[in-house]
């Protein structure tokens, strides 16, 4: 663990904390806002009974496009984004890179074993699980209105949600994919895409 990240590997432990001023300190915690892999128990006993659960999806094929250039995943697996979408995913591309980034980030982020990541029922209780745990599911392509239910969900003035978008790519630092790329991609992530579309569709009812 280092700076916002607690846990690249392994789900959060409060352990992973236990050396910190503020624990040392005993201070109580009212938000966690970190880079972890979901471990709905450690978190809860963390900030408390009464927390508010919230997250945030993205289309997995941008969120995978942007993972790809953010950690120069093209480093590890030698190649670029098209042809790796393309290509079957044997030898080092059926592999994590770097052990935590690649194929159905958010179930890996929310604590799905990447041994499961094709068991449609594992997938589905992970899902159900996330139905069941978060109080407000937010998505990044539509953050102006994630913003508004933030709002409303957490009882704040249009003020506490006030942003400015900051270090955003430019358009001309995105990836270009073929069509075909693009669809080898929604295929691979097929299991994030049963994520996103259930959470898009509450989105969407709620919006």
């Amino acid at each position: 663990s280092a700076g916002n990240y607690l846990g690249r590997y392994v789900k959060y432990s409060r352990f992973m904390i236990a050396n910190t001023p503020w624990e040392h300190a005993g201070m109580d915690y009212q938000i966690f806002c970190l880079h972890t892999i979901w471990n709905y128990k450690e978190v809860s006993q963390t900030l408390g009974s009464d927390t508010t659960f919230i997250t945030i999806i993205r289309d997995p094929v941008e969120l995978f496009e942007s993972l790809w250039v953010y950690a120069g995943m093209d480093n590890y697996y030698r190649t670029d984004l098209e042809t790796f979408a393309l290509s079957p995913k044997t030898g080092i591309f059926a592999n994590r890179a770097y052990k935590n980034l690649g194929r159905n980030q958010m179930l890996w982020d929310s604590g799905l074993s990447a041994r499961y990541m094709d068991n449609a029922t594992a997938v589905r209780h992970k899902i159900e699980e996330m139905e069941d745990t978060f109080d407000l599911v937010l998505m990044a392509e539509r953050f102006d209105e994630s913003m508004i239910l933030l709002k409303n969900k957490l009882c704040w003035d249009y003020k506490d949600v006030v942003n400015f978008k900051l270090n955003a790519r430019k358009e001309s630092r995105k990836t270009i994919l073929s069509p075909e790329a693009k669809a080898a991609l929604k295929e691979y992530l097929a299991s994030d895409y049963l994520l996103y579309e259930h959470f898009k569709t509450k989105f969407e009812a709620e919006v």
